[in-house]
């Protein structure tokens, strides 16, 4: 496996040559690859789309499901645990191409547009929980999708906040999905890469064989300080807004079950709802709504 990781690597040594000192085949024990059935980081079975452009490309710690018509992923998944104890490496400086995907999205495409790019498997709980490679892998092109600033930086903060912080701490068996929703017709940015009209955030927690989901949708127009609460949803509502299917390989009652409701009871919502965004002070005096 290590030969194969090598030779992959060496063929896009020049796309890709910053990142490759950090993801040297040598010293790890799995090498970015893409592939079309691996589950180890979703429960109950990939998300099926109905468009065929996805490429399900793996990921040290997440999976990624990237569109190659959107130029971005649709959605990633990944196991959450408590970080108590964990250390995490220097945040790399830069994003970097993907050399799996065709054409690649380069940091360059977003420069200029008013979007920033924002990640879907986040770098500070991937990169403590699975190590210095993770962590870089979330700087590929493959895992971001554009967000405008308030989004990134403040709600979508909170979420990722609350999620390693609240959530991951308390849950018996965690797993994530997050990626973006797009309206009928979406802006795109210079290079072609469609703008989302909303993002959301699945966590389903799993106690003693027992699924239980918590939703977001989070619209790109955000204030900042707002309760994560006013974003909640339905599982069932991100599949209709997204054409995904999650969860497909659960039994139908169950999954019915999962995916219908909107209940918060158990996940401590009242420890995160309000807590203040991290950045805010980048943003002057935020007046918003409660």
């Amino acid at each position: 496996m290590k030969r194969d990781c090598r030779s992959a690597f060496r063929r896009d040594r020049s796309r890709l040559k910053p990142l490759l000192q950090m993801l040297a085949c040598a010293g790890m024990a799995l090498c970015l690859t893409a592939t079309a059935a691996t589950t180890e980081e979703t429960y109950g079975g990939l998300p099926r789309a109905t468009v065929s452009d996805v490429r399900v490309l793996q990921n040290p710690g997440f999976l990624v499901g990237y569109s190659t018509s959107r130029r971005q992923p649709l959605w990633v998944g990944y196991r959450a645990e408590s970080l108590k104890g964990r250390r995490l490496g220097k945040r790399p400086e830069r994003f970097e191409p993907d050399p799996r995907v065709t054409p690649a999205v380069a940091e360059t495409d977003y420069r200029g547009s008013g979007y920033t790019r924002g990640h879907l498997a986040p770098n500070y709980l991937i990169g403590k929980l699975y190590g210095r490679a993770a962590q870089h892998a979330t700087f590929l092109m493959t895992n971001v999708s554009p967000q405008r600033r308030e989004l990134n930086e403040l709600v979508w903060q909170r979420l990722e906040e609350a999620e390693a912080d609240v959530v991951a701490p308390h849950a018996v068996e965690l797993w994530v999905m997050a990626g973006p929703l797009f309206g009928a017709r979406p802006a795109a940015l210079k290079a072609g890469i469609p703008v989302p009209e909303a993002f959301y955030r699945i966590w389903l927690d799993v106690e003693q064989g027992q699924p239980r989901a918590l939703a977001f949708i989070v619209p790109q127009d955000v204030c900042g300080t707002e309760p994560l609460s006013k974003y909640l949803a339905s599982v069932d509502e991100i599949e209709r807004r997204t054409g995904l299917d999650f969860f497909a390989e659960l039994a139908d009652a169950r999954e019915e079950a999962l995916e219908g409701g909107r209940s918060t009871e158990g996940w401590r919502v009242d420890r995160f709802d309000r807590r203040p965004p991290r950045y805010a002070g980048n943003f002057g005096a935020l007046q918003c709504e409660s």
